[in-house]
């Protein structure tokens, strides 16, 4: 389902899902206990593992039975008997991090999907092993429950796959994700027009909708051949596609969801003409409006269902296709609310009623109920499920179990999930059910800035903003786990989840490698490049701030780039790394030889 952003009155940064335009990858997420912490609310620390502080002891000289005083302990002795308190397994750490882009070192990411086959890279999986133990009263810190009887499950792998389309520079890259088998899908794609949002058509997986920053959607009408082709419908014009900010593009698209039928959603916010609202367009057809936005376009609404203004914020297709939920703001409210529009009968000029005030919503897997989250009609915040028409309410209330804030709640397998921060909708989120049941640890160290569930609600990516980085986690429903997968997606807007891996592009084959005319290289030292000589990538290369895998990566060198030699080689984590300048401006530090192999060439002069 699309992401959804956080309600109109306290909206933290939403950064728009994105739904990609190549390969794909993909993730699969029982039960903990839940521990209410105090009414105190401490800021974030620069660790999510809270760890028990020893209290000094301060032993008196008591005479013992054999007439001699006991010793006070040292600092030292004391610590040993202090024995930290072991967390579930599937919390990560919260270190604040800088995820660098592009691809690794010397190895080109790579992608896994449900159908995909069974030759893989894995990447660093992350196990479940720790030992339960039991956990003491909570302190006065705002850290996610623990768990003391959660069952020792293998957490599923992170895997990252060779990439099915060269990649031109870290902008254009998208990457998707994918849950089945146990492995999570990262796989980079390149779609050359700077991606933010992307989708796969679930009726034809080779068929993808990309929209750049600009606002701008294209077709790729066939991944495997490469083929991107501009949307042909009356409102995107020449001048559409030309503009190069949103603010400039009148026909501005802010979101897109495919029906399992192949069906298109889209929102347009551009906010000057009367293209505002959700659209409906399938390939080689023509685009109807299913709901026009007021403003600006507020006069030719006829039937308001009692509303004064509001705009579209995200779309989710019904499991058959029929009707879409439509989540609104209501701009003279301070609020969100939800439309149930049938794609039977589209009227542009009435708003689907009746308008259900819950800030969040999702579709039940049968398509009769809706999933619903954030502040009721009351305004106070629950958690739950109600009919299509708002009747029938099963609903908790998230201050039930301790909770100030839940949003973006699913059904999965008969039990409703939803992110919830016991500090409000400004702090950080974690996973649980309705019954209040932990299901992952605190994530990141801020709120959600972005939230998008796996297809199957198996698993949900939620994006934090951290130190003016992304910070990218997949958590886990059954069996429970949180994992980082900032480190694999270099933190790019455009990672969303696709169903199937499309058929492997049409590649030119590539031109005869130079290693065979290369002498033998026995040792590094045979391969020192001098200051002033230019040199080659072999491969792709990242172009680091320092000669280390850790350093930020400034740019990804392509093979047939110039590189000057500044001065090394300088050893470092069993690399052997040179200071180089790129196009006469670009200074960096790359990898000559990685573990052992070489990843730079002479320059041939003929």
């Amino acid at each position: 389902m699309p992401a959804s952003p956080p309600p109109a009155t306290t909206e933290p940064p939403t950064v728009t899902p994105l739904p990609l335009l190549s390969l794909t990858p993909s993730v699969t997420p029982t039960q903990t206990p839940s521990h209410t912490p105090t009414a105190t609310t401490i800021p974030p620390a620069e660790t999510s593992v809270p760890v028990l502080t020893p209290v000094p002891l301060q032993p008196t000289a008591t005479q013992s039975t054999g007439g001699e005083p006991t010793r006070t302990l040292s600092p030292e002795e004391l610590a040993q008997f202090m024995t930290p308190v072991a967390f579930r397994t599937p919390l990560v750490t919260n270190e604040p991090i800088t995820p660098p882009p592009g691809p690794t070192l010397d190895v080109t990411p790579t992608f896994v999907t449900q159908d995909a086959p069974a030759v893989v890279v894995q990447l660093t999986p992350v196990l479940a092993t720790t030992t339960p133990q039991a956990q003491p009263s909570p302190t006065l810190l705002p850290i996610p429950p623990t768990s003391t009887d959660l069952p020792v499950n293998p957490v599923p792998q992170v895997v990252d796959l060779p990439p099915l389309r060269e990649i031109i520079v870290p902008e254009t890259i998208a990457y998707s994700l994918s849950t089945g088998t146990g492995v999570i899908g990262v796989q980079p794609v390149s779609l050359n027009i700077n991606p933010e949002i992307f989708a796969q058509n679930p009726a034809n997986p080779n068929q993808y909708i990309a929209v750049n920053a600009a606002g701008q959607m294209h077709f790729i009408s066939d991944f495997a051949a490469g083929t991107v082709e501009q949307i042909d419908i009356p409102m995107f014009t020449r001048y559409t596609y030309e503009v190069t900010t949103r603010e400039e593009n009148n026909a501005a698209v802010a979101a897109v969801d495919w029906a399992r039928d192949g069906t298109l959603a889209f929102i347009v916010d551009g906010d000057s003409i009367d293209f505002d609202g959700v659209w409906l367009w399938s390939p080689g057809g023509s685009a109807i409006r299913l709901l026009r936005d007021c403003p600006p376009s507020c006069e030719l609404v006829l039937d308001t269902a009692g509303l004064t203004r509001w705009e579209s914020r995200s779309i989710d297709w019904s499991p058959q296709s029929d009707a879409l939920l439509i989540k609104i703001g209501l701009l003279d409210e301070g609020r969100d609310a939800l439309l149930v529009a049938r794609r039977d009968t589209p009227n542009e000029e009435a708003v689907p009623a009746p308008v259900l005030r819950y800030d969040y919503g999702s579709w039940s897997p049968d398509g009769q109920r809706l999933i619903v989250s954030g502040r009721g009609p009351d305004g106070r915040v629950v958690m739950g499920s109600i009919n299509r028409d708002g009747s029938g309410e099963n609903l908790t209330l998230a201050e039930t179990h301790g909770f100030r804030w839940a949003r973006d709640a699913v059904e999965y397998n008969g039990r409703v999930y939803a992110l919830a921060s016991r500090g409000g909708p400004d702090a950080p989120h974690e996973l649980i059910t309705a019954d209040g049941e932990a299901i992952s640890g605190q994530i990141g160290n801020g709120p959600p800035v972005r939230v998008s569930w796996s297809p199957d609600h198996s698993a949900v990516l939620v994006v934090t903003s951290e130190n003016g980085a992304l910070r990218h986690f997949i958590a886990h429903v059954d069996p429970p786990a949180l994992q980082e997968i900032s480190m694999h997606v270099a933190n790019s807007i455009a990672v969303d989840w696709v169903n199937e891996t499309p058929p492997v592009p049409d590649v030119p084959d590539a031109p005869p490698s130079v290693e065979p005319d290369l002498p033998a290289l026995p040792d590094v030292e045979l391969t020192a490049f001098q200051p002033g000589e230019v040199v080659h990538p072999l491969e792709l290369l990242n172009l680091r701030t320092a000669p280390s895998e850790s350093a930020e990566i400034i740019a990804v060198l392509q093979p047939e780039q110039a590189l000057t030699i500044i001065r090394g080689p300088q050893p470092a984590e069993g690399h052997e790394w040179y200071e180089v300048e790129v196009d006469g401006s670009l200074r960096g530090w790359v990898a000559g030889v990685a573990s052992g192999d070489l990843m730079l060439q002479p320059e041939v002069r003929g």
